[in-house]
C-alpha cells in the first residue's frame, strides 16, 4: 500500500521530488542537447 501510495505522489531523491524517472530523463537529455546547440552556435559563430 506504501508503495503505491509513493508511486503516485512521486519519490524523493536528492531532496527534491521526481514525478517520474523517464520524464527527469527526458528533461537532463533535452538539457545536454541545449548545451551543445550553445556550443555548436557558439563554434559556428568563430569559424
Amino acid at each position: 500500500m506504501e508503495t503505491k501510495d509513493i508511486e503516485k505522489s512521486g519519490y524523493e531523491e536528492g531532496g527534491r521530488m521526481l514525478v517520474n524517472p523517464h520524464i527527469e530523463r527526458g528533461i537532463a537529455i533535452l538539457a545536454i542537447a541545449y548545451q551543445i546547440e550553445q556550443l555548436l552556435t557558439l563554434f559556428l559563430r568563430e569559424a
